[in-house]
This record gives structure tokens, C-alpha cells and sequence, in this order.
């Protein structure tokens, strides 16, 4: 009974401090007049209307009685509520970094960033601390981070037209502001509970890194051609934007990629969808022109959602490569021995053979993350690509290197263009 009363404490105090409210500029001779109030909603759904006699200079409450059926709780349940173009008086401060990264937070999209606020508010009531502050929702654009607010700073809020005030990053400057705050169920339009689609052209970092590289390699990686053709089937999905997917066949999708890695996730899974950030950061990073953006690491999503839409709305936010949705994925899945997600596997390209474990391998990418990007490039340069792989394949890589500096060129590859010469892929370099 005691835990019930407590509940039913931090339920109305969470529902009052969530409620926003608006302020009349006053002067000193209207102050003490009697004036009529109307307050109301209108051009929303559901509409509604009430007025009441006050003065100026005080403060009015204004009670709203709403009937629903949808909780058996003693208080009508909550829903974030999302408002575009608007921004909050004040910002109390950003998403702590234990939560989300900030370069994660700069990269993810509305829905990732939607998830991140909810783990926040999970780990606070997991706190269940009288004195803990209340934030009643955040607001964020593409390519910023999320900043939180209370009721008593964040109210009321502002118009803010297609930017906001919180950054002068020049990535943000065109992007609309949205802020999310909760509401009594009721009152929330319906589609306005959930971020809104992707803006057109989607955020530059993350429509750089879908470009295939331009860069050219000094050499090809003798990709095993055959061996990922049986496993992925002839094509794989690509999107170059956030409004446009491709197809690719298998080998010139993954050509010169020295680690194939198998990202099996789905969206309906919160463990994955908070696992799928972090590895984006490391992805993004590693695509750098400077980093590896050659001979380096691409990743192939390889879906447990239930159905085609499911899978589609989550592979859009994401850089890399896809199986595309058919029988082949609880194949995949078997051949692996993968039994739940989110699971990572990492292949040798060359040979096909595991370089990386599912058991292992999360924990890495985890911990390289909240290293920084210098722990990103240690762990794939150092650890997967100068430690895992058999001696067999670096082996064959640095032949090919030798051959390069053998025959005085820098480029094998510019080499082979200006001679027209149709030498294999292979070992016969």
C-alpha cells in the first residue's frame, strides 16, 4: 500500500511539472483589475475552451477535465508531444554522454535521439530520488545535440522559425528545430507523438559516409568473390541519401573492403536500437578520407525485423550495406550460430573465415566508442586488422604491398590503367 501511495505521488508530480503555462505582459495600472480569461485549444485535436474572472498580476489556473477510458492508473497517462519550429525559453543541459555520445548524438537521426531521451528517463526513475530534477522533454535539429529543460525554464516556448539559438555549428543553421515535451495523452494530435521523417538531404556527416569512396587504392583486395555471393545472394542495398536506395552486386559492393562485418539487428529490439549509434559513430569515423577509407572495414545490416516496412524504416538510418529483405536472412542467422541480437560477426574478406566473434566483437566496438576516436582506430588498425587476422592473409596483403614498391609505383592500380592491362584480382599480382 505504501509503495502504491508513493507511485501515485511521483505520478501527480510528474503530471504537474510537466504542464507548461503562459504569462501576459502587465504595468502597474492594469495590475489589480478584474479581467476575463479565455484559454483554450483550438485548430488541435481535441478542441477545447474555458474562461474564468481574474485579475491582473495573478496567477490563474485553469482546470481541464478530460475523460478516458485508456488507463486504469489514477492519472490520465502521458505522451510526448512533438512542436516544430519551436524551441524552449531555456535549456537546463545536454544528454549526459553515459547515455548517448556527443559524435553519436551529432549523427543519430530523430527516431535514435527519441530512444535516447526514453533510456534517460528510465535510468531517472530508476533513481526514484525526491529531490532529482524533473525534465519535462528536450529539444534538438539534425546535426545537434539533444538539450533537456524542466517545466520551470522551459516554458513557455518560442518560435524559432527554420533555426534555433543553442548552436552556431554552420551544420544546423538550416535545419528545423523540433522539441518534444509530454502531455496528458488526450491532447496529443495524432502523428505528432513520434519525430517527424528525415529532412531532404539528410545530415551531411551521415550522406558523406553512404558515398562510395572516390578514393582509389593502391591495390585491390582479392576479395573471396564466391564465398559471399552463397551468402549474401547476387545484390546488396545501398542508400547514398536518405531518399534513395540502390542495388549493388555482392562483389563490387564489398571490392577492397579487408573486413566484411555482419550487423544482425532489428528495430522492434531495444538493445539494438541503442547499440546501433555507437556503432555508427565507429563507422563514420573509420570512412574518414584520412582514417581507412580503403581496405578498411564495411559492415552488412542483416535484418530480424518482422516485416519489409519494419526493415526499411530501420535500415534508412543507417550508413552501410544490407541484405535485402527475403528468405536469406534465418540463413545468415544459422550459419552463424546467431541466437540473439543485436550480434556482430566479422569475416576476413579475403577468406570468409571469422576474424571477430559475436561475443567479442559488441564489447569491442563498446568500449572503443567510449575511448574516443582514437580507441576506434586502435581497435580496428591495431587489434582486428594487425592482430586477428590469420598470417596466411597479412601475408598476402603484404605481398601485394611489396609488389607496388617493386615495380617503382606508388599505385599498382594506376599503374594497370595506363598499361590497359587485365590482370586478375588475384595473387597473380
Amino acid at each position: 500500500k505504501e509503495a502504491e501511495e508513493k507511485d501515485e505521488v511521483v505520478i501527480k508530480r510528474k503530471l504537474e511539472s510537466r504542464l507548461g503555462g503562459f504569462t501576459f505582459p502587465t504595468n502597474e495600472k492594469e495590475e489589480k483589475k478584474t479581467c476575463l480569461l479565455y484559454a483554450g485549444q483550438m485548430n488541435r485535436s481535441p478542441s477545447w475552451s474555458t474562461s474564468l474572472h481574474t485579475q491582473y498580476g495573478s496567477t490563474a489556473n485553469v482546470t481541464l477535465t478530460i475523460s478516458t477510458s485508456a488507463s486504469s492508473s489514477p492519472s490520465v497517462p502521458l505522451k510526448v508531444c512533438r512542436e516544430s519550429n519551436m524551441i524552449p525559453s531555456a535549456i537546463s543541459k545536454r544528454l549526459p554522454e553515459s547515455i548517448m555520445p556527443l559524435a553519436t548524438q551529432l549523427l543519430a537521426t530523430g527516431e535514435q535521439k527519441h530512444i535516447a531521451f526514453s533510456n534517460f528517463l528510465k535510468k531517472q526513475e530508476e533513481k526514484k530520488e525526491s529531490d532529482e530534477t524533473v525534465y519535462v522533454g528536450y529539444t534538438t535539429a539534425k546535426g545537434a545535440p539533444i538539450y533537456l529543460f524542466t517545466a520551470s525554464d522551459g516554458f513557455p516556448f518560442q518560435r524559432c522559425g527554420n533555426g534555433g539559438n543553442f548552436s552556431s555549428d554552420t551544420t544546423t543553421a538550416s535545419a528545423s528545430w523540433h522539441t518534444y515535451h509530454f502531455l496528458p495523452e488526450p491532447l496529443v494530435p495524432q502523428g505528432y507523438d513520434a519525430p517527424p521523417p528525415e529532412e531532404e538531404g539528410g545530415n551531411s556527416i551521415i550522406a558523406s559516409s553512404r558515398r562510395r569512396t572516390a578514393i582509389k587504392p593502391k591495390f585491390d583486395i582479392p576479395t573471396e568473390t564466391t564465398f559471399f555471393n552463397n551468402l549474401f545472394g547476387p545484390s546488396l542495398l545501398f542508400h547514398p541519401n536518405s531518399n534513395e536506395t540502390i542495388t549493388l552486386d555482392t562483389e563490387t559492393a564489398l571490392s577492397n573492403s579487408r573486413l566484411v562485418a555482419l550487423y544482425f539487428s532489428a528495430h522492434w529490439c531495444p538493445p539494438c536500437r541503442r547499440f546501433t549509434p555507437m556503432l555508427i559513430e565507429m563507422y563514420q569515423h573509420l570512412k574518414e578520407d584520412s582514417i581507412l577509407p580503403t581496405h578498411g572495414l564495411e559492415i552488412v545490416f542483416v535484418s530480424s525485423d518482422r516485416d519489409e516496412q519494419s526493415f526499411g524504416h530501420y535500415y534508412n538510418s543507417m550508413p552501410w550495406l544490407a541484405v535485402p529483405f527475403n528468405t536469406l536472412q534465418p540463413m545468415i542467422k544459422g550459419r552463424f550460430g546467431v541466437n540473439g541480437i543485436p550480434a556482430l560477426v566479422v569475416l576476413d574478406s579475403m577468406t570468409g573465415d571469422v576474424v571477430v566473434n559475436m561475443q567479442q566483437s559488441k564489447s569491442d566496438v563498446m568500449r572503443a566508442c567510449q575511448g574516443g576516436d582514437e580507441a576506434i582506430e586502435r581497435l580496428v588498425k591495431e587489434e582486428w586488422l594487425g592482430q586477428m587476422l590469420s598470417m596466411e592473409s597479412r601475408a598476402i596483403v603484404e605481398s601485394l604491398e611489396m609488389s607496388c614498391l617493386d615495380d617503382g609505383t606508388e599505385n599498382c592500380n594506376e599503374q594497370k590503367d595506363e598499361n590497359n592491362n587485365d590482370v586478375d584480382r588475384a595473387l597473380e599480382v
